[in-house]
């Protein structure tokens, strides 16, 4: 997962997603990784904390006490998902980001009050065709 524009005070962010769509079948979310990556948003910090709620398809970072600026395809984290034995069609991933929604996607800023409001997204369309 990626930020589309630069972010110039990021101090952390919490990620929320689902997956929907399909013709039969499921997809799993079996992890939540974040890869070391020369564009990850927090790349070169000592102070990162993570957590990770695979069950709920949920994640967070942040930084302690700093603040670092991101370009665009800023790299948030990589969720890795399992598709059941009969899985087949086209899935949609997608973070939740409704603002009146319980659990939301969100970015936050240098003061805590500093809420990064995502007001859209891309989904990305994962198309599973079974074997035979």
């Amino acid at each position: 997962m990626f930020t589309d524009a630069p972010l110039g005070a990021l101090t952390g962010y919490q990620l929320h997603t689902q997956i929907s769509g399909g013709h039969q079948g499921t997809l799993e979310l079996v992890d939540i990784v974040i890869k070391d990556r020369r564009n990850y948003v927090f790349a070169g910090s000592d102070n990162v904390f993570e957590s990770f709620n695979v069950a709920n398809s949920q994640m967070l970072a942040g930084l302690y006490g700093s603040v670092v600026s991101s370009k665009a395809n800023g790299y948030l984290a990589t969720f890795v998902y399992k598709a059941s034995p009969r899985a087949s069609g086209t899935f949609v991933f997608d973070v939740l980001h409704d603002e009146a929604a319980k659990d939301q996607t969100f970015l936050v800023g240098p003061d805590d009050r500093d809420k990064i409001e995502v007001t859209g997204t891309t989904p990305a369309m994962i198309t599973v065709s079974r074997m035979k």
